[in-house]
């Protein structure tokens, strides 16, 4: 009786193997009957962009460089601006003044010194512009007296 179980088993496993092979072949005939499924996924994706003036907020003011043009620059370059303090300059020279916005404008923040070293130009000091609420990006970028 157990010889007849395997025997059973094995005619099972080589006709499942058969059809396998049969499934598999490569035949154009085979080709012909056998339908082909194509899956197609559409994904669609909407960017919205736009052109508009954003105004600055309340009390800030813009940090695109003709805001600078104005006032003190022919060709500002801003170095820092984050609406409320800027660090700009004359392109290509080492002309550099820090701005705080009034009222929606730039407004030279007046310099605290001057530098003793090297080529003599504005400083400022670090303690005066933390209590006068300058960010720390600010800070680290301009010439400190002392």
């Amino acid at each position: 009786m157990h010889m007849n179980l395997v025997l059973r088993r094995g005619a099972v496993l080589l006709a499942a193997s058969a059809l396998l092979v049969a499934c598999g072949s490569d035949s154009d005939t085979d080709s012909a009957a056998t339908p082909e499924t194509t899956v197609e996924t559409v994904v669609e994706t909407t960017v919205e962009t736009s052109t508009a003036m954003v105004a600055p907020e309340p009390g800030t003011a813009d940090c695109e460089p003709s805001a600078f043009a104005a006032g003190e620059f022919d060709d500002p370059a801003v170095l820092f601006c984050d609406g409320t303090w800027a660090f700009a300059g004359q392109n290509q020279t080492d002309w550099r003044m820090v701005f705080q916005a009034t009222h929606g404008n730039w407004v030279a923040y007046q310099p605290h010194g001057e530098t003793q070293t090297g080529m003599a130009q504005p400083c400022y000091d670090e303690e005066t512009l933390r209590t006068d609420g300058a960010p720390d990006e600010l800070i680290g970028q301009v010439p400190l007296c002392g």
